[in-house]
């Protein structure tokens, strides 16, 4: 049967059948439940998150809170849509990493932000595993790192500029700031 979750061989009897139904309503309640605390979690966190297929060839959504473009159509593009391309070759190794060991993804690295600017994101993601130890899909966080990694490079610069103002007067140098001689 196309599409059937359960079967039940006929004769039966109506004590089956209504373990067979309240079963699988139980079931039912439950996925309910956990999609619920899902969605709760979720929107209780700060981070991007998102759900790509077992083989990263596929995201399934996303959900950017602001910080990237959300999508809750499977899409195959992600790649190009997401990530700057100078960064895919790196990120691509980190998943293809992350799959054959079967463990965590887990990379810094540049993103195409909602508003079409590049912004930086840790992004880090798990996979679901069934019974036998094969990936079903895998689930991430991404956090926004684009204000610290713009700290980061201005205290660099501002940090350069000291360093050449040392290189320029030399170290032990007879020059002292803010006295004529």
């Amino acid at each position: 049967m196309a599409g059937a979750d359960d079967y039940v061989i006929k004769p039966f009897s109506a004590r089956e059948l209504v373990a067979r139904i309240a079963g699988r309503l139980e079931l039912t309640r439950m996925r309910r439940d956990s999609q619920r605390r899902f969605d709760a979690l979720r929107r209780a966190s700060w981070d991007a998150v998102y759900m790509m297929s077992a083989d990263w060839s596929q995201m399934h959504a996303l959900d950017g809170r602001g910080f990237i473009a959300d999508t809750n159509a499977p899409s195959e593009s992600w790649l190009e849509k997401y990530i700057v391309a100078e960064d895919q070759p790196y990120v691509l190794a980190a998943i293809r990493r992350a799959v054959e060991a079967k463990d965590v993804f887990q990379l810094e690295h540049r993103v195409r932000r909602s508003d079409g600017s590049v912004g930086w994101t840790m992004s880090r993601a798990v996979p679901l595993l069934n019974d036998e130890g094969e990936i079903l899909e895998w689930v991430g966080a991404a956090i926004d790192l684009t204000t610290r990694r713009q700290a980061e490079q201005e205290s660099g610069v501002a940090e350069s500029a000291v360093a050449g103002e040392d290189r320029r007067f030399g170290a032990g140098s007879d020059v002292e700031l803010g006295e004529d001689r």
